[in-house]
């Protein structure tokens, strides 16, 4: 689950936490977090690997404001014995705390000043006398709000900031509205940072210090790990038989590697889902089919590059007449490697293999003395000083992000009157509704209208647009894509969008 399902586990049902009292209600909360700063484990963030391009401004007010209200409430405890259990504060506490029973009106006898929703905010900001309470989610606050508020916008990012809080008040009030516990602190609008951070930033890493009792490690943990794919059940009879120790049906993904013809179970899933698996004469579409051992199993059309992105790239780089001899590029959007050895087998003397994940990478090149390899790297946020040498070309092939994204940044890393060929992939360009059943874009009108956006982007931009072809293969799922020729120097092609019309229209 990552270290957000961490976090949201250690949270637990102390979303919104509760000030300090005798009562068991009220020191329940205190109680289990003693517990587990002390004699549990912990689990720490320290920083991510997701810098932010601008100040965050609105995530550093928050810090501040928390921390002038709890230090008015420590205040407020000065001198009254038990620090813990102050009048003073447990009266501030009930008076500006979300109390459901206030939020629901099923109160009875209990002041309507201030008002009840003005309570779901001033909530926010307050925390018990624990200083692990308020540490903790400012901490949480500081190394996850920065990236929201860079991607949001700082007026966006505090709607969402305060929205997810009143959304914890608002469950909490549902769960119990005849309860008379205020609720307090910043855990409700903090998780939904989190969450956010998640569906934005899934790839990225966080430098975490894990502890229990004695025994503390610094550890890299994704956000979000997916989850184990589901084995399907397999009947009795449907079993791999076995016969003397040996089996005579196998998985054929495994037979592939079994029978050194793929030397991963990866490649070999890639290669059955691109139809080129035969098996006695038969193309073979599931990796999880049980073939016979002794099957004529066949490899048509084998790659020459460690993924068929490769010929993608091929294409594109015979079509768009492009000289790679000694030139140092950069591949954004690495994964298995196919773009980067494609670069290298048409005579690129340097590759930066870019990756927001890690291990993707095919060992071949991995190894491969010119390529240097740059894994969890975010391509929103490349950075010249990350490059030893300016690349004088840029190949781009990302997914779950609009090329408009990444694009300012590729060509801000860029030798002057350098190049980009750009993949483009509707899927991740069109609008929700054009998105068809699958994740299918099939309309073609879509498919002019993307490569005609992001055309004329790149023109706003001041780049010129120098051709336009579309892939020989499709893509995941049968998706139709398409190269752009981007440039910092030359001219826009004339009657673009007639080049762009043709090349769509081929593929009707």
């Amino acid at each position: 689950m990552g270290l957000a399902g961490a976090i949201c586990a250690r949270r637990g049902s102390g979303d919104r936490r509760r000030p300090h009292a005798r009562g068991r209600a009220l020191s329940r909360t205190a109680d289990g977090r003693r517990a587990a700063a002390g004699g549990g484990g912990a689990v720490i963030p320290l920083r991510d690997d997701i810098p932010s391009r601008s100040v965050p401004v609105v995530t550093i007010v928050l810090i501040v404001l928390n921390a002038l209200v709890y230090l008015y409430e420590v205040s407020l405890g000065a001198g009254a014995g038990d620090v813990g259990d102050p009048g003073a504060v447990r009266a501030f506490m009930f008076e500006f705390g979300a109390t459901p029973c206030r939020l629901s009106g099923a109160c009875v006898g209990i002041d309507d000043f201030p008002s009840p929703l003005v309570t779901v905010f001033t909530s926010m900001f307050m925390h018990s006398l624990n200083p692990i309470h308020v540490a903790g989610n400012m901490l949480y606050l500081w190394i996850f709000g920065d990236n929201i508020e860079d991607s949001l916008g700082h007026g966006r990012f505090l709607v969402f900031y305060l929205l997810a809080g009143v959304g914890a008040a608002i469950s909490q009030t549902l769960i119990a509205p005849r309860s008379a516990v205020p609720m307090i602190g910043a855990s409700g609008a903090v998780s939904g940072v989190l969450a956010a951070y998640v569906l934005l930033f899934p790839y990225a890493t966080i430098l975490t210090l894990v502890g229990f009792a004695f025994f503390w490690r610094f550890v890299h943990i994704p956000a979000m790990v997916p989850a184990p794919e589901k084995r399907p059940v397999v009947a009795p009879e449907k079993r791999t038989p076995i016969i003397d120790g040996v089996a005579t049906r196998m998985r054929l993904d495994r037979l592939l590697v079994e029978k050194g013809m793929l030397d991963s179970r990866e490649k070999a899933l890639r290669a059955i889902m691109a139809g080129d698996v035969l098996v006695d004469g038969q193309r073979a579409d599931k990796a999880g089919a049980l073939v016979s051992t002794e099957a004529e199993v066949e490899l048509k059309g084998r790659s020459p590059y460690v993924s068929r992105g490769g010929e993608k790239l091929a294409h594109a780089l015979e079509h768009f007449g492009t000289n790679l001899k000694g030139r140092i590029c950069v591949d954004v959007g690495a994964s298995t490697g196919g773009f980067t050895d494609c670069l290298l087998q048409r005579g690129a003397s340097i590759v930066y293999a870019v990756d927001v994940g890690s291990g993707q990478l095919d060992d071949k090149l991995r190894k491969d003395a010119r390529v240097v390899v740059m894994e969890h790297t975010n391509a929103r946020t490349l950075d010249p000083r990350l490059f030893g040498d300016q690349p004088t070309l840029a190949v781009v092939d990302v997914a779950f992000i609009s090329l408009e994204k990444v694009l300012p940044a590729i060509f801000n890393v860029l030798a002057p009157r350098s190049e980009v060929i750009a993949l483009v992939k509707p899927q991740f360009e069109a609008g929700r509704e054009h998105v068809g059943k699958g994740g299918v874009v099939r309309d073609p009108v879509q498919h002019r209208a993307v490569v005609q956006r992001l055309a004329r982007y790149a023109v706003l931009r001041g780049w010129h647009v120098l051709d336009v072809t579309a892939s020989p293969l499709r893509g995941p799922k049968g998706n139709r894509e398409f190269f752009l020729h981007l440039s910092m120097h030359g001219r826009t092609a004339a009657n673009l969008e007639g080049i762009i019309d043709r090349t769509v229209q081929a593929l009707a």
